[in-house]
């Protein structure tokens, strides 16, 4: 090796270029890794320990069934939102 070739300077040929392109694209990689992990965690946060809904919370169903057993609606508004829900 001459005085003025060193492993920087050297030709693509021999294998010395390719780490400096490794390491640039690598590092994208890492930090969009890392992101996406984070948001998998906060995700994961947010769900209870089973993965599913909180089951105090009350279904479209249970909630119309209350309202209509309490008398807030009669029986034609109860099977017409009934109908909705079922359907989407």
């Amino acid at each position: 090796m001459r005085w003025w070739e060193s492993a920087w300077s050297s030709n693509a040929w021999d294998g010395t270029m390719a780490w400096p392109m490794l390491l640039s694209m690598l590092w994208p990689i890492v930090v969009i890794g890392t992101t996406v992990f984070l948001v998998m965690l906060v995700i994961r946060g947010a769900r209870t320990p089973t993965g599913r809904r909180d089951p105090a919370r009350l279904t479209p169903f249970e909630i119309l069934r209350e309202r209509f057993a309490l008398g807030e609606i009669d029986q034609a508004e109860y099977e017409e939102k009934r109908r909705v829900i079922s359907h989407g």
